[in-house]
Order: structure tokens, then C-alpha cells, then sequence
């Protein structure tokens, strides 16, 4: 009989005519030292490190490229000019007045007593953006005189002014600036009962006395600020003063006047001789004009007739001059025993604030309307008699 001869080419042994095979894992004794399956083996793992050393080496260049892609783009940007038209915080070199002069004032107000409101904020951050406008109005130096963050001035802690603390305070500034939103503060200037009554020597007087004055037309009877006196008007501005240095480039001065006609009896400490209210109110501006770094803007609230005729109850001529950026001309001061229709109203206040327009060409007039008068179709026609400022107003913030 014919025997199967063993396969000279194979290594194993043979038994019982069955040939048995061993484990091929490195670990096993019966493994054959064959030169061949080493080199093969050998030369698989170089071409593994080879192709690991490769791959470290690529990934290690393509770092050190992203790393220069970085910084260089990083200092470039550095050095490039700020563009403010994209929703990024105001910075300091950002000039905010000449960006307002060129794009116009469009402002919603919202009532100072919601700063701690964080909901009512972020969704008024969305109505601004829905109404296309750029700016939000908030009273931080109120009617009364109290202040909507906290102060470190004298007048202002002997008054109990202060309402918020300014961390509050910042975080709705940061919120508003952050989303491209300029945050002007309206500031009334002389009206001011809580100062007055607590500094009374900063007072407007009655007859010369050393009682206050107190304005019978204002249902709470408050007293109002001396216009004339300097540390009156050095502590409005120590307020400005403040609330820029919260990042508020903005300001809406109102009461940049005298207590109005039912003021019977008061007098004013300081008052020389006929004619210096005007100068007095004027200067007072230009000084705050001048304290404020150039990326402020300044603008004084006045009634339409007021800025364009003139007033002698509150001062004596037209005060449309007066060295602000802008005037805000509220419209609702005109004659109220007059009654229009929708369409002749609209003329007529068109008309008015066009009249200060032409006598004062140099300002932007900012109309401040009420929320019963706004409509997409009013300010369509305001747009087309060339008014693209405006500030829309409703005491409780609901538009």
C-alpha cells in the first residue's frame, strides 16, 4: 500500500498519519522560528510605525499651521476698526453719537421700575428688535428725583434716592449693549423733589423765604432744583458722570427749564437781573456737552411750540439753540382745546415738527410718540417728511 508521505514544507509533525497543527500565537512553544513568517511579521509592524510616525507627524504640522491661522487672524482683528452694526457690546472706541447721527434715534421707554424684571427685559430686547428700532429710554434720575441704580454722591444718599443696586443695574445695560441696543437715560434735571426737600438750600424758594417752593399743579406738591445754583448743576452732572461710567453713552435731559406757569411766588436764589434763564440753561448743557467724552450724545426733551416759539413761563424766548445733538419734541403740547381728525392731526403734528426742523436744521428732532399715536403707517409718513428719529412711549412698557 501507498503511504502518504509527509509534506516536506511542513513543520509540524506528524501522528498516526494526521497531521497536527499548532497554536500560530506568538505565545506558543510549537510556533515554527521559520525566517519567512518573522520577516513578514517584522515588516508589517515597520510599515504600522511607519504609518503612525507619518500621521504624528502630519497631525503635528497641521497644528502648528491651525495655531499661526489663530493668532494671526486674532491680531488682525485686534488692530482692525470695531464694526458696531454687528449685535456686539459697545466698546469705548465706538462712537455712538456720530453712529446715532448717522442711522437715526428709534427708541422704545421702559419703565425703570422692571431693571430686576430679567424675563420682561429679554423680551423687550425682542420687541425693539421686532419694531426695528436701536435704542431703549429708561428713566434713571426720575420725576421725583429718585435714581434707578445706586449712588455714591452726598445729595443723592441724604435724598434716599437710590432704588437698585448697580450690579442689577450693569447686567440690563450689558444685556441691551450686547444685543446692539443703545441705552439712553432719561434724566429729569431740575425737577427733583427728593434732593430738594433733603438739601434745601439747593431749592427753588417762595418769595424769597427759606420755604421751599412747591409747584401747586403737581398732585404730589414737589419742590424743584434752583437752576442757578452750581452744586445743583455739578451734581446732575456728577449723575451723568456716573451712569457713563456704566457704559450709558446716552442721555434724555428733561426739565432743562423753570417750574412751569402755576410757579406764583417762586424765586430763585442767585437771580441777578431779567434774561439770565436762558443763559443759565444753555451753559448748563454746553457744560455737560463738554464733561462728556465725544462718543456721548446728549439730547433735551422740549414741547414742539416751546422749541420753536418759545416759552417765557418756563424761560424766556426759544430754547431750540440750546448745544444738545438732538431735540426730543413731544407733540401732545400743543393746544388741547383743538380737535382733529386722525388725518388732519397727523398734518398738524408733521407740521409742527417740521416748523423746528427748518429753524433748527442743524438738530436731529427726535418726535416722542404716544403708543395711542403709533401705528407702521404713521411712521411710514413720518419717514417720508424725512423724520427717522423717533421714541415711542407708554408708561408701562406694553407695545
Amino acid at each position: 500500500m501507498n503511504e502518504k508521505k509527509p509534506d516536506k514544507k511542513s513543520p509540524y509533525k506528524e501522528t498516526d498519519k494526521v497531521r497536527v497543527r499548532k497554536s500560530y500565537y506568538t505565545f506558543s512553544e510549537e510556533y515554527p522560528a521559520d525566517r519567512f513568517h518573522i520577516t513578514r511579521r517584522k515588516k508589517r509592524r515597520s510599515k504600522r510605525l511607519r504609518i503612525q510616525l507619518v500621521s504624528a507627524v502630519i497631525g503635528f504640522v497641521a497644528l502648528l499651521c491651525l495655531s499661526y491661522f489663530v493668532v494671526s487672524t486674532a491680531m488682525e482683528i485686534s488692530k482692525a476698526p470695531i464694526d458696531s452694526s454687528n449685535n456686539s457690546s459697545f466698546s469705548e472706541e465706538i462712537n455712538v453719537a456720530a453712529k446715532l447721527k448717522e442711522n437715526g434715534v428709534r427708541a422704545l421707554y421702559m419703565p425703570y421700575t422692571k431693571l430686576s424684571d430679567k424675563n420682561f427685559v429679554n423680551d423687550f430686547v425682542y420687541e425693539i428688535q421686532r419694531k426695528n428700532c436701536n435704542c431703549v429710554v429708561i428713566d434713571f434720575k426720575t420725576q421725583s428725583g429718585k435714581l434707578a441704580y445706586s449712588s455714591l454722591l452726598d445729595y443723592a444718599i441724604a435724598g434716599r434716592c437710590n432704588l437698585f443696586d448697580n450690579d442689577t443695574v450693569r447686567q440690563v445695560i450689558d444685556t441691551f449693549n450686547n444685543n446692539g441696543i443703545t441705552v439712553i437715560a432719561g434724566i429729569y434735571c431740575f425737577e427733583d423733589s427728593a434732593v430738594a426737600e433733603s438739601n434745601r438750600d439747593l431749592a427753588v424758594k417762595y418769595m424769597d423765604t427759606d420755604v421751599n417752593w412747591r409747584n401747586s399743579a403737581d398732585e404730589n406738591g414737589g419742590s424743584w432744583l434752583n437752576p442757578f445754583s452750581k452744586n445743583v448743576r455739578k451734581y446732575i452732572a456728577d449723575v451723568i458722570s456716573e451712569l457713563y461710567s456704566m457704559n450709558i453713552k446716552g442721555f434724555l435731559l428733561h426739565s432743562v427749564q423753570f417750574p412751569d406757569g402755576a410757579a406764583t411766588g417762586a424765586t430763585y436764589p442767585g437771580e441777578t437781573k431779567t434774561g439770565q434763564r436762558n443763559l443759565v440753561l444753555k451753559n448748563f448743557v454746553s457744560s455737560l456737552k463738554s464733561r462728556l467724552p465725544e462718543d456721548a450724545f446728549i439730547i433735551v426733551s422740549q414741547g414742539a411750540d416751546d422749541a420753536s416759539k418759545g416759552n417765557n413761563d418756563i424761560y424766556f424766548g426759544p430754547m431750540g439753540d440750546i448745544s444738545s445733538d438732538a431735540l426730543a419734541v413731544i407733540s401732545k403740547e400743543r393746544d388741547p382745546s383743538i380737535v382733529l381728525t386722525k388725518k388732519d392731526k397727523f398734518i398738524s403734528v408733521i407740521s409742527i415738527y417740521s416748523q423746528v426742523s427748518s429753524n433748527f436744521p442743524e438738530k436731529i428732532i427726535v418726535p416722542i410718540i404716544e403708543t395711542d399715536e403709533y401705528s407702521k403707517r404713521y411712521i411710514r409718513q413720518m419717514k417720508r417728511n424725512a423724520f427717522t428719529s423717533y421714541i415711542i412711549y407708554d408708561g408701562e412698557g406694553n407695545y
